[in-house]
């Protein structure tokens, strides 16, 4: 849970990709705000799983925002209102 958070963390408020974070992760630069060192030190992850981590949690976002972008139209009042999104506003 701890590491999946901290790529979700880093995909949603930095937008990462994949390669970004795992860039970030061989230079050991990653946000250390978003992976808590009290259960477990992120640098300690075998990058192997790290890696398999980092591309399914972008490929979950991805999902989610396609589903929803199927949803009804919403008016969005500022452009962060709704987290990240690849929809236009209206």
């Amino acid at each position: 849970y701890f590491l999946m958070s901290g790529i979700c963390a880093e995909i949603i408020r930095h937008r990462k990709t994949a390669k970004q974070l795992m860039a970030d992760f061989d230079a050991k630069t990653l946000t250390p705000d978003y992976f808590p060192t009290r259960w477990a030190y992120v640098y300690d992850y075998d990058r192997d799983v790290f890696e398999a981590n980092a591309k399914d949690a972008v490929r979950r976002s991805k999902i989610s925002v396609y589903k929803s972008a199927q949803s009804a139209p919403i008016l969005i009042l500022s452009p962060r209102s709704r987290g990240f999104s690849a929809r236009e506003t209206l």
